[in-house]
């Protein structure tokens, strides 16, 4: 494993190009055969390759509005977590530093599905998909927190550091909370 995070990113993002005349299929925007709303779709797929990241939020992809078939995919199990955020900064998915279940979240205008295996017994790492389209742009990010998974510096780079076990009692007397 190496200490490599590995984390696979699909979707069809339109090209805003009117789709070919002759094609028949049903539009993801209003489900009709023909129409003039159809874009012509491409596959985008990009992978975040990473050694030493530090505890904390590392943004990896930004998924276009009306992107569609979206996979995003840990490729390999680790201590972390994928974190996903609206536009406009609204956390959707382990976010805030909350971790969330599993399951299924409605969010821009479709269901984003979250999956984490068994920690356990499973091989996979954590998945999320969604049909799209999307109404606003999805940041992703990885969620590293545990020094000791994959990504975070070695032990031998780290640096140390000790505490000072001579301290006194301190008594707070005027405390105020905003």
């Amino acid at each position: 494993y190496c200490g490599r995070m590995m984390i696979l990113v699909i979707m069809l993002s339109y090209t805003g190009i009117l789709r070919p005349a002759g094609r028949k299929a049903l539009c993801v925007f209003c489900n009709v055969e023909s129409c003039i709303c159809w874009q012509q779709f491409e596959v985008v797929k990009g992978n975040f390759s990473r050694t030493f990241l530090h505890v904390g939020y590392h943004k990896i992809a930004e998924i276009p509005a009306g992107a569609c078939n979206i996979s995003i995919q840990e490729t390999k199990k680790s201590q972390n977590y994928l974190a996903l955020l609206s536009q406009r900064g609204v956390s959707i998915i382990n976010g805030n530093w909350l971790i969330n279940r599993p399951g299924i979240y409605v969010a821009l205008g479709t269901y984003l599905t979250y999956r984490r295996p068994n920690e356990i017994r499973s091989r996979n790492g954590e998945s999320i998909t969604a049909p799209g389209p999307l109404t606003e742009d999805l940041h992703v990010y990885v969620w590293t927190w545990d020094p000791a998974s994959p990504g975070h510096l070695p032990p031998s780079h780290r640096r140390s550091r000790q505490w000072d076990r001579n301290f006194s009692y301190c008594e707070v007397r005027d405390v105020r909370f905003i």
